[in-house]
This record gives structure tokens, sequence and C-alpha cells, in this order.
């Protein structure tokens, strides 16, 4: 087992013997589960040959349930793992797994015969390198750059009677031909950061805080649904996920007003370095 903090990613690689004692697995797979306690942002990988060929994973099928399928069944649900090997790996059946938490890790497994061994060979394709975690994140905005901008809801009339009134002559005598690029550009620049908004981070992008809270929220949402359905339901442990549930859901709720307000603030300063403030500020007054 190991994990890599910058890339918030658990990799657990396992083989379970066909005639595994019982205890045995479940020391294991315990083992894991205590690897992964405190990390509920990470993306888990646990991967290996688990020797179930009862489980039919397309058909979502177990043909004769045992104590490992059941203890390894109750693992999966508890982790929000999912299984993306489909295809046989040796003798007809699939022994060797691929789970993960993370819906949108895997994009393609490919299932292949290798003379290395009596097991094919499994090859997993993932939609993010791991030794360059940074791939999806958003790009920033921050930092004097056209990039920075917000052209959408420029002051377009603004920038052109800038460039109107600029005396382009005057700075190419100061500049040189050879530096009168650079202090064209900047003087451009300078002018679209007084008519344009600073852009703000994409609204569909949750933040790293509403991740972890969304992924809690789901696994006591999957335990709660569970202790309903059994039979052998205890109250006080029902009301305990209830209240855990419920006080989640404020912490949501109080994460998406302190992001809306950061956000509101961005623009505040954007439109203050600008020299909009008043302007915005008398916008926001209220009626």
């Amino acid at each position: 087992m190991c994990s890599s903090e910058t890339s918030k990613l658990i990799v657990c690689v396992l083989y379970r013997p066909p005639t595994a004692p019982v205890a045995d697995f479940k020391a294991c797979l315990e083992s894991v589960h205590e690897f992964s306690t405190g990390k509920d942002d990470y993306d888990i990988c646990l991967l290996g040959d688990f020797n179930f060929p009862n489980i039919s994973w397309e058909a979502g099928i177990t043909s004769s349930v045992t104590p490992s399928t059941e203890l390894f069944e109750d693992f999966m649900s508890d982790h929000l793992l999912s299984q993306y090997v489909l295809q046989p790996t040796r003798n007809g059946s699939v022994l060797d797994l691929f789970l993960t938490n993370s819906a949108a890790l895997v994009t393609h497994i490919d299932v292949s015969a290798t003379e290395l061994s009596d097991h094919d060979m499994v090859e997993v394709y993932l939609s993010y390198n791991p030794c360059h975690p940074n791939i999806n994140i958003p790009p920033s905005f921050e930092g004097a750059s056209f990039r920075s901008l917000d052209f959408n809801k420029a002051d377009f009339d603004g920038i052109n009677a800038d460039i109107r009134d600029s005396d382009w002559d005057t700075l190419l005598e100061m500049e040189g031909l050879d530096d009168f690029p650079t202090a064209f550009s900047s003087r451009i620049l300078t002018m679209c950061q007084k008519h344009c908004p600073l852009k703000l981070p994409p609204k569909g992008q949750s933040s790293r805080k509403m991740r972890i809270l969304s992924r809690k929220k789901r696994k006591l949402q999957h335990r709660l649904d569970e202790a309903l359905a059994s039979p052998d339901a205890q109250l006080e442990c029902v009301r305990q996920l209830e209240d855990r549930i419920a006080l989640l859901h404020y912490d949501i709720r109080d994460t998406i007003v302190s992001e809306r307000h950061f956000k509101e603030e961005q623009a505040i300063v954007g439109n203050l370095a600008n020299g909009r403030d008043a302007q915005y500020l008398h916008r926001r007054e209220p009626a």
C-alpha cells in the first residue's frame, strides 16, 4: 500500500489465495481501511488477484455466496468502490480486479494474453497521470495578464477611446524599435485592466472542501440506507446517522455561502483595482 499527498491517490495491491482463511482476508481488508482512514478526499485504487470466480461482475451476481465474498462486497460498499475489469483474466473467470471510488478515474480497461503468466494481462487507462496531478485543476487567473481578464464583460468603448488617445509615436521614440512591442503590449494590458473585470473560477468546479463534504455525505447516506433496510436495525444507530447527515448539510450550506462571499469579494477587489469602485458599489446598493 502507498499513498501520494500530492496527487491525492491511494494504491493498494492485494493477492488473495483461493484457500485464504476468512480471518486473514478480513485482517487484510481492515489494514486497507485503516490506511485510508482520514483520507476522504483521496482516490482509492485497489487491484490484484482476488480469486473470486463465483462473482459475475458484468451481471452483478454472485453464484455461490461465501463469507469471503460477503466480506469483500461489504468492504466495497463501505468504501464506495466499483470494479472495472469485466473480461475473463484466467480460465473464463474474472480473477484479477481493479477497484476505485472515483467514477471519473478510469477511461478504459484492456485484457490481453501474455506469455509471462497463466493470467491475462490487464491494462488500466486512467483519465490523468498521477505524476502530474494538477492537469485537471482549473487554471488560476491571478496576476497581470490578458488571460486573467473577463473580456465578455469588458467596456470596449473605453478601451477603444484609450487606444485612440494614446501617443504611440512618442512611445516608439522613447522605447526604440526593439523594445516597442513589449511596451506596446504592456500599455494595452493596462488599458484592458482599467475596463475589464477579473475572471472568477468556473462555477461548475467544486472546491476541495466541498468534494470532501459531499463524499462524506454519500458514505453516511449509504450506511443509513443499509441500516433502514436491515430488519435488525437499531433505532439509536439510525438516529446517529441521521444527526451526522444533518450536521453535514449545515457544513455544506455554510461552505457554499462562504465560497460565494469569497467570489463576491474577489470581484469587488478586481473592480477596485480597475478604478471602477464607485460605479460597482453603486450597482450593489440595496433598493
